[in-house]
């Protein structure tokens, strides 16, 4: 049996919206953005919609969030991983819909433990937004998921997991290895 993942639209090179359509995505929850899809039209309010399915038949829709006044929105629970999720937008203009946009995909993986930047590598920036998080900017924000940050699986991000990716990084310890949950 092959292992393949289809989906229903084109993927594009350069994305203009985020998440990427189509490419796998660890930031979980990611912030859906159309914003350059919508740029300079008159829209008072969208609609967002996300389902398993890419025709939308499944009820209830995992989302269906109506009145959001910016062409963005940021789901308040994380999704399953290994899993690929459909969304699409509505906007409306004086109440009535004035387009639709076709159908993403959203194709979100885990995580990798201490990738606390989620951008598929674990480097000196995340040894860097750690202890920005930590120690730096009062608002900084946290890893997402919230679990790569801790690097040394021990339950919290704290100085520790610093100190972990160090050791991995620019360490003697050739044997040490990133942990997975």
């Amino acid at each position: 049996m092959n292992d393949s993942i289809v989906f229903y639209y084109s993927v594009e090179q350069t994305s203009s919206m985020n998440p990427p359509n189509g490419i796998p995505t660890r930031l979980n929850p990611p912030t859906f953005d159309w914003s350059q899809l919508v740029s300079g039209m008159a829209i008072d309010s969208f609609q967002f919609q996300m389902d398993e399915r890419h025709d939308f038949s499944a009820f209830p829709l995992i989302y269906d969030i109506t009145s959001l006044t910016n062409p963005e929105f940021t789901p308040t629970v994380e999704f399953e991983t290994d899993s690929i999720y459909y969304w699409r937008f509505k906007s409306y203009a004086e109440g009535e819909l004035i387009d639709s946009s076709r159908t993403f995909a959203l194709y979100m993986i885990e995580s990798i433990v201490g990738d606390a930047t989620s951008d598929g590598e674990i480097n000196l920036l995340d040894i860097l937004f750690l202890i920005d998080y930590l120690y730096g900017n009062p608002l900084g924000s946290a890893p997402r998921p919230f679990s790569a940050g801790d690097a040394n699986c021990d339950g919290a991000i704290n100085l520790l997991d610093i100190l972990y990716l160090i050791d991995i990084l620019y360490g003697n310890s050739p044997s040490l290895e990133l942990m997975h949950p």
